[in-house]
């Protein structure tokens, strides 16, 4: 059981991770976007 518990909250973290990944280079893309614009 611990390892399935173990499991599932290291797919949780790597989901939390790639989500923070993801919302920063959408971040850095609009950034940069703006940056042009003016």
């Amino acid at each position: 059981m611990q390892m399935v518990g173990f499991n599932i909250s290291v797919s949780d973290t790597i989901k939390n991770i790639s989500t923070i990944i993801v919302s920063g280079i959408t971040y850095n893309i609009l950034k940069i976007n703006n940056i042009k614009e003016l």
